[in-house]
């Protein structure tokens, strides 16, 4: 068979030449098991448009989780004792009307992070004040490293306005490195509630 110049040009740009010799190079079981195209130009656009919809899906993802998470939250610092040091970016994630999720995430004596499920969350007299209780764990990456449990007592005031002040009590009870028991972690949160 005679090409001429132009028709291999042609037959070269359009892939059919090159997913010929592709296809003879491949074995017969790669080209059934449908891991890949007749041609290779066809396989690689399949591949780019899974990871086009994995990262639009991701961004989806993450979205939603970022709106669930923002939802009638509340994000502030804490100052007094903390895993980690003596001040605290603290937050606060609702769970449903009487149970909620306290973080804190402090800086300076290494890095801590305390987790506390507050299985108790209850108006105290007014709708403004509650009283709240839990318990969690807590880390720090810290030489040494610790690692331990947390109880937590506390009182919360919440404004008109989008503040909300509060005062608790966090006993330790290290488990891993030493092990001993912190019973003067008191604390004062101030919070914007979103």
């Amino acid at each position: 068979m005679t090409w001429s110049a132009n028709d291999l040009a042609s037959k070269l740009t359009s892939g059919f030449y090159l997913s010929s010799i592709w296809r003879s190079s491949v074995p017969e079981e790669s080209r059934r098991c449908g891991l890949f195209s007749c041609c290779p130009g066809i396989y690689h656009r399949k591949m780019g448009r899974r990871n086009t919809v994995k990262k639009v899906l991701m961004i989806v993802a993450t979205i939603m989780l970022f709106s669930t998470i923002t939802s009638a939250q509340e994000l502030g610092i804490r100052w007094g004792d903390v895993s980690g040091g003596d001040v605290a970016i603290d937050a606060v994630f609702s769970l449903g009307k009487f149970t909620r999720t306290h973080a804190d995430v402090s800086f300076g004596n290494g890095v801590g992070i305390d987790l506390i499920f507050d299985f108790l969350y209850k108006p105290l007299g007014g709708e403004a004040l509650n009283w709240y209780a839990g318990v969690g764990a807590f880390t720090v990456s810290d030489d040494p490293f610790s690692l331990g449990a947390v109880g937590e007592v506390g009182l919360e005031y919440r404004f008109d306005f989008p503040i909300s002040v509060s005062a608790d009590w966090r006993p330790y009870f290290r488990i891993v490195e030493d092990t001993d028991f912190n019973a003067g972690g008191f604390g004062l949160n101030v919070r914007y509630v979103f």
